[in-house]
């Protein structure tokens, strides 16, 4: 009688034979199962893998030989092909067909391989076996070649690539002489959120009005920030949607990230935490946040620093030395009752949208509204390509005077405008919107109202960062619920903060050097008597 490869399970198992059947499973010792894995990976002995791909029979029959986690190996060196992209490894592979990019520790990786193991040998593919068939794979990708890794748009020659996140893997090539869809981009994409609508026939972006409660204004602004976030190169400015109960705030969202990033939630909570921020981040192209009722300080300076552009070194999970660096600059959707951005750094760089109730003889419902959204979603985003088109051919020529924070924002609006507006409708309804979101943030903040009713009194007031804190604290109480910089240095950064806004009001501020003896900085804030709309 002879032995079988592999030993079957009988009635009455022998515990002798089920260890000697799991160490053949496993590659005999750890020792054994390293040289295989070298053997696999051509790093021992000098033996060489065959150049021709292994058939059914001979991965068996490998598998009879070497073990599970070898076998699991050969299963995947077929057809992935290993490189490395912001410090992580990363695998292309054909998956029914298609050819897909995954993070080696990514959770659809895990389950793309076992699942392979599983269709030869009709059993689950031990943890121990995976594990060794990743890091076999994670130590020779440490010598694949380096490849960039993009998130729903990236560069290409004379225009962008965005990705469609359909299943078969396409994408939409824009140029300034069109965009057309493509079954093999050129790039490698992250996966983020869900599919983008299919352009199709003729582009119609006006269409997206009549979904919108938006003014003309507000409008141009809105097709501005969606072709903007569009686009792999930022800054990007925050998007801030507001308005009562009944204005379709949320609704309004959901439009705007149905066609930036696919999802039709108005977005999350907003994370109270820099490290959940910077996970949103690393997954989505768009970072929405629905339903804000308030931005901690800290949190408003980082998305600020996500709008414009972060880098943030951190260890990587479990290792002392190893650092990951993330690199993030992200468009950013906001909606609330209320307008939340109440700090000078994230209003500068903001687009304040706020939004009027709709009468109940204009209400549909909800099903009803998607519907007919559904319906024109095909050529408003054909309209929205067009848009990106036109403004790539426009703006190596464009010019804007007296640029604005945002300024790559403000010349990429200018660069877009004539494509349905008239040259310069662009910057008068920016500018408003600056003017506007100026005097809401100053009427916010204690120490800009503060000052403003101190200038409303007198033209000129100077001294020292806690002579004008006493000042300040003198003239009125703080009201219910907030209060004035516990010191004087914690009031200079805030007026450090504030002098941008507080010069759109006339309000100027400026430092230096007392000509006495100790040299002791004071502060110059003076009025011209009129409100500075430009920048």
């Amino acid at each position: 009688m002879t032995t079988p490869e592999r030993d079957e399970p009988t009635d009455k198992p022998d515990q002798s034979k089920a260890s000697k059947s799991e160490e053949r499973a496993s590659g005999t010792t750890p020792s054994t199962a390293r040289r295989a894995i070298d053997m696999m990976l051509e790093l021992s002995d000098g033996r060489q893998i065959p150049d021709d791909p292994l058939t059914s029979r001979q991965k068996q029959e490998a598998a009879r030989r070497v073990g599970d986690a070898e076998f699991a190996l050969a299963l995947l060196e077929d057809d992935v092909t290993l490189f490395r992209a912001d410090g992580q490894s990363y695998a292309s592979v054909v998956v029914d067909g298609l050819p897909q990019v995954m993070n080696l520790r990514s959770a659809e990786f895990g389950a793309m391989a076992r699942q392979r193991f599983f269709g030869e040998e009709k059993r689950f593919l031990r943890k121990s076996h995976f594990s060794a068939v990743l890091q076999a794979l994670a130590d020779k990708a440490l010598g694949a070649p380096q490849k960039e890794m993009y998130l729903r748009t990236a560069p290409i020659d004379d225009g962008i690539c965005i990705d469609l996140g359909d299943a078969a893997g396409r994408a939409i090539s824009v140029t300034s002489a069109g965009y057309s869809v493509v079954d093999e981009p050129e790039v490698h994409f992250r996966r983020s959120s869900k599919p983008l609508p299919m352009p199709a026939g003729i582009g119609n972006v006006m269409l997206l009005r009549r979904h919108l409660n938006l003014t003309d204004g507000q409008f141009l602004l809105v097709v501005a920030w969606l072709t903007a976030s569009l686009r792999p190169i930022g800054p990007y400015p925050v998007l801030m949607i507001y308005g009562q109960q009944g204005s379709s705030k949320s609704t309004v969202s959901k439009v705007l990230r149905r066609l930036v990033d696919g999802g039709t939630a108005p977005g999350r909570a907003l994370p109270s935490k820099k490290s959940d921020l910077d996970v949103a981040a690393l997954h989505s192209h768009l970072l929405a946040f629905d339903n804000v009722s308030v931005i901690l300080n800290a949190i408003s300076d980082w998305l600020a620093r996500l709008a414009t552009g972060e880098e943030d070194g951190k260890r990587r999970l479990f290792t002392d030395a190893e650092e990951v660096v993330l690199s993030a600059r992200r468009p950013i959707l906001i909606n609330g009752i209320v307008n939340v951005i109440s700090r000078a750094d994230l209003a500068d760089r903001a687009v304040f949208i706020e939004l009027a109730p709709i009468p109940p003889a204009a209400r549909i419902t909800e099903a009803a509204f998607w519907h007919r959204f559904e319906q024109d979603a095909p050529a408003i985003m054909a309209g929205l390509l067009d848009v990106v088109a036109h403004g790539l051919s426009r703006l190596p020529t464009t010019v804007v005077e007296d640029l604005p924070r945002m300024a790559d924002f403000a010349v990429w609006g200018t660069a877009i405008e004539t494509a349905h507006w008239k040259p310069g409708d662009f910057m008068v309804a920016y500018r408003e919107n600056i003017s506007e979101a100026s005097g809401d943030v100053l009427d916010l903040d204690e120490v800009g109202s503060a000052i403003i009713m101190l200038m409303g009194r007198r033209s000129e007031w100077s001294g020292t960062a806690t002579q004008l804190l006493e000042t300040l604290q003198g003239q009125s109480p703080p009201r219910r619920g907030r209060q004035f910089p516990i010191n004087a240095k914690v009031l200079s950064g805030e007026l450090t903060r504030l002098t941008p806004l507080l010069g759109r009001r006339g309000i100027v501020v400026t430092r230096a050097k007392a000509a006495t003896k100790d040299r002791s900085r004071f502060i110059l804030i003076s009025a011209s008597g009129a409100d500075s709309a430009a920048e």
